[in-house]
Formats: structure tokens, C-alpha cells, sequence
């Protein structure tokens, strides 16, 4: 039997009940959309940007380097919740050297654009009533820029989303006059020394001077590149008027006899990262470090070359041929040396082949990072105290080639610095709250009751370079300083060790080490 259809029985629906839901309907599709939530409101910061310069020489002539120091601020009221950026315009009559600095910032700056270009740096936020760490950049006024030429540099800061009360301070600009040559830079007579025209040095007593020295009683002539006063002065600055002079100056000192040296060693003058494993293999040498720009050896460091380094003896060239060119290798080589270039892919690469080929390999690592300077002199130093190597860091992250080296040669390590702290948690760190005061704890650690000590700029890498391979064999910690005032730590770490510090070294000229922080260091130590 079939089953029974089940049939529902709807109510029926009047014409005007259908009629108002069809009209119910019309209203709901034709309706707009609701209003988006609105984005929070951009947060009221005002961005600001400081900015100065300073010349490696007096008068600021071509040829020689600049150095510019900027900082970000926040004067709020309100934090930044977006990516800050800072950029740094090369101008047309420099050239782009190097990144000295870029201290809290979240990435490392980088250049883009050439010879000149620009230089960019990020921050993920910077809160209200802050100011960002420095960023330093070294320029070179190229060759040739006429003196009395106005040369401005412009950096500006912005965020993407921020309301700012001010933007007449987002930009800052800071300029210099080139000048005519460096000659008229400060020279100093101590009480036995003697300084031609360029920077000289202080003697036992040290009284300045400008333009051409005075000579004391038993005086030399200073010739230009400085020299220093009596052995028992309490401070003694070795400069001339460029980078490549100072070296010179440094290795006068070191090696004041003819062909006393052991070796030497040549590092690029303008770049850093090649040179900065460089200074345990000048002590370990018996080696001045001497600099030299990348195309052509400078008649300065050849003379003094073939002063220190009797023919036949050997050269170690730091860096392939993109630091030092084959041309600058094959003038040594004429000279009658015989040359032994260390170099790799990379600055990494050249750190290891440095301590493998250079030092056998020692024991002992200081480990510091590449992307920056100032760790890896005062771990070069220290490395010649402890008898070490320095093995460089990517920042905080360590390269394979670092890697592979650490775990071939197994021994005591150590990380100068927070990045290579970072970078090797098993290394025992040496970590200050800035590159000053990680200078002054490297010192503590490594050196117990010091006679001596040097002092460079904390802000340009030539300078402490020639002079970390100077004080490291003399037995003393390199220490750094803001050129301009004496910084703390340092300042802290002179007159804890006044007791035993007998001579501090300044290394470069008045704009490197001026001549009130060279005065306030020797104070610490009387």
C-alpha cells in the first residue's frame, strides 16, 4: 500500500503583511554598511635631528677626513610606535669612507648610492623625551676642492605615522669651510722636545704653541710629524697632520733606531675592517702598522718603511687586493721586501687568516665585532697583553668562518663587547655600557697595575689603530675617548690606575684628542 502523502498547511498571508516584509527587505539591502573603526590616532611626537662635524686637521683641507656625529630625539609628549628613519646625504665634495658609529640603532646603518650617496639608518621606535645613540660617519674631502669651499651635509629623521608638532627640526645641516693645507695646525713644545710646522707633541711639561714650534734646550727638530718629548714626561701626543703622519709618528717612536723593526705591517688608511685583527701580529712581530691609501703607496709610509725595516726584510699586507692594490704590492716589492699579504673574501675571512697564517693560532681569542671599530682596538691591545688573536663577529651573529676557526683552536674566550657577547654566550664577556666603558673593563681585566696607557678618539679607527700596535708593546691597555671631553669611564679608569700609570700616549691630532682631554688624562694620573 502506497503511504500517505503529509500534507502542511501554511497560514495564509495577507497582501499587506507581504507587502510590508518585501518593503522590510528593500530597506535591509539598500542600507549602507557600517562605519569602519576609525585608526587610532597617530601618536604627537616631535622628531628633531642634532648634528656636528669635526675635521681630522685643522682648517679642514682637502685630502684629509671629516667626521660627522647625529643623533634623533623624541620630545614627545608621546612615543613613536613606528619605524624611525635617519638619513645622511654624502655631499658632491667628499667621499664616503665609513660607518664609524651607529650605537643603538636597530639594524646596522648602511651607504647606498656610490662615492658619495647616502646613509640610511632605522630605529623601531624612540620613546618621548629620548635621544637615539650616535650615528658617526667619516667622510674624506676629495682632491681637489677648492679652499674657502662651503660643504654642507644634511641629515633628516621621520616617522611614518607620527603627528609632529615641529617639523622645522626634522633636518639639521652642519658645515665646514675647506682649507688651504695642513699647516696650520697646533704644534707643542715640552721642555725637551721640539715640533716643526704640523701637530707635534707634548713633552715633560708641555706649553702650546701655534703654527712652527719653539725648541727647548736639548730640542730635535719636530719636521712635521710629531715626535715626542723626554721618555718621563707624563704625557706624550704623537700626531701629524693626517692619519697617514701620525702612523708615522707612532712608528718613530716605537722604533727610533734604523732598521730596528722586526717587520712591518701596512693596513688601508681610509677603511677599517681589514686592519682590525691587525694589531697582536704587529707585537707579535716586532712591526709598526703603517697606512697607505688602496691605489698607491704614500711617499710618507715608503720613507718610513725603508727607515724601519732594512731591505730583505718581510711586510704583511692586511686585506686582498680591494683593501691594498697589487700596484702598493708590487712598489714594496721593489723596495726589496719580501711581502706577505693576508687577506680573504671578506673581513672575517682576513681576521682568520691573520691569526692562523700570522699568529699559529694562539690559545687565546678576543672575540669583538666587525661591523664597527672601536671593541676590536681595545681588544687588539689586550690581545698583545694576553697573547691572543682577535677574531671578529657579524654584530651579534657569528660568521662560519669565525666559527670554524673557534672550534679548531679551543682555549680561553673572550667577547669584548655586547654584539660579540651576543654572538658567543660561551665566551666570558667584557661588556661595558658604551665602547668607552668597555675599553676601560677590557683594560681591567687584562692589564694589573699598567705603567702606561694610550689614548685615541673613540670616533675615527686610524689613530687607535697605529696606536693600539704602540701601546701593546709597550705592555699598556689602549683606552678611548670622545675627542672633546674626557669620557667617564675612561676619566674613572686613569685615576683608579694613577698609582702605577707613570705616561699616558695621545694618539692624533687636537681634533682626534684635544688638548684640554690630553690635559685632563694627565691630570688623572699626577
Amino acid at each position: 500500500m502506497m503511504p500517505r502523502a503529509r500534507v502542511v498547511l501554511l497560514p495564509l498571508l495577507s497582501v499587506a503583511t507581504i507587502a510590508s516584509f518585501l518593503v522590510s527587505l528593500s530597506v535591509v539591502a539598500s542600507a549602507p554598511p557600517a562605519a569602519a573603526v576609525p585608526p587610532s590616532p597617530s601618536p604627537n611626537a616631535d622628531i628633531s635631528v642634532a648634528k656636528s662635524v669635526a675635521c681630522s686637521v685643522a682648517g679642514c683641507p682637502a685630502d684629509t677626513d671629516v667626521t660627522y656625529t647625529i643623533t634623533a630625539s623624541n620630545g614627545g609628549p608621546e612615543d613613536l610606535t613606528k619605524t624611525v628613519t635617519l638619513t645622511d646625504d654624502i655631499p658632491t665634495e667628499t667621499d664616503f669612507v665609513a660607518i664609524a658609529s651607529n650605537d643603538g640603532w636597530d639594524t646596522p646603518c648602511h651607504h647606498t648610492g656610490g662615492a658619495h650617496g647616502t646613509v640610511t639608518c632605522t630605529t623601531p621606535t624612540i620613546n618621548a623625551n629620548t635621544t637615539t645613540g650616535q650615528v658617526v660617519v667619516v667622510a674624506h674631502i676629495v682632491t681637489p676642492t677648492a679652499p674657502g669651499t662651503t660643504v654642507t651635509n644634511t641629515s633628516c629623521a621621520h616617522s611614518a605615522n607620527e603627528n609632529d608638532p615641529n617639523s622645522n627640526n626634522n633636518c639639521h645641516q652642519a658645515s665646514f669651510v675647506v682649507g688651504g693645507g695642513g699647516g696650520g695646525t697646533t704644534g707643542t713644545t715640552g721642555t725637551t722636545g721640539t715640533t716643526g710646522t704640523g701637530t707635534g707633541t707634548t713633552g715633560t711639561t708641555g706649553t702650546t704653541g701655534t703654527g712652527t714650534g719653539t725648541t727647548g734646550t736639548t730640542g730635535a727638530t719636530g719636521g712635521g710629524t710629531g715626535t715626542t718629548g723626554s721618555p718621563g714626561a707624563l704625557e706624550h701626543r704623537l700626531a701629524g697632520p693626517d692619519r697617514i703622519a701620525t702612523a708615522v709618528a707612532i712608528s718613530q717612536d716605537s722604533y727610533p733606531n734604523a732598521h730596528s723593526a722586526g717587520a712591518a705591517v701596512i693596513a688601508r688608511s681610509l677603511l677599517f675592517p681589514d686592519a682590525l685583527a691587525g694589531t697582536p701580529l704587529a707585537c707579535v712581530k716586532n712591526a709598526p702598522l703603517l697606512l697607505t691609501p688602496q691605489a698607491s703607496l704614500d711617499p710618507r709610509t715608503q720613507a718610513e718603511l725603508q727607515r724601519v725595516l732594512g731591505s730583505g726584510g718581510t711586510v704583511y699586507i692586511l686585506g686582498g687586493a680591494n683593501a691594498i692594490s697589487l700596484g702598493v704590492e708590487n712598489a714594496i716589492r721593489a723596495l726589496g721586501y719580501n711581502i706577505v699579504r693576508l687577506g680573504g673574501v671578506d673581513r672575517y675571512f682576513t681576521a682568520v687568516k691573520i691569526d692562523e697564517s700570522g699568529l699559529s693560532s694562539p690559545g687565546t681569542s678576543l672575540e669583538a665585532t666587525g661591523v664597527n671599530f672601536p671593541d676590536a682596538l681595545t681588544a687588539g691591545a689586550a690581545a698583545c697583553k694576553a697573547g691572543g688573536a682577535v677574531v671578529l663577529t657579524a654584530g651579534s651573529s657569528m660568521p662560519a668562518v669565525s666559527q670554524s676557526y673557534l672550534n679548531a683552536h679551543p682555549g680561553a674566550r673572550f667577547a669584548i663587547g655586547g654584539p660579540s657577547a651576543a654572538a658567543d654566550p660561551a665566551a666570558t664577556p667584557v661588556v661595558g655600557f658604551d665602547r668607552y666603558d668597555t675599553g676601560r673593563k677590557t683594560a681591567l681585566r687584562f692589564f694589573t697595575g699598567p705603567t702606561v696607557a694610550g689614548l685615541a678618539s673613540g670616533t675615527n679607527f686610524p689613530d687607535a689603530l697605529s696606536g693600539g700596535a704602540h701601546i701593546g708593546k709597550k705592555g699598556g691597555p689602549l683606552v678611548l675617548t670622545d675627542p672633546f671631553t674626557l669620557s667617564g669611564p675612561t676619566d674613572a679608569y686613569l685615576k683608579a690606575n694613577a698609582a702605577s700609570l707613570a705616561t699616558i700616549f695621545v694618539y692624533g691630532g687636537l681634533n682626534a684628542v684635544s688638548n684640554p682631554v690630553a690635559a685632563q688624562a694627565q691630570a688623572d694620573i699626577v
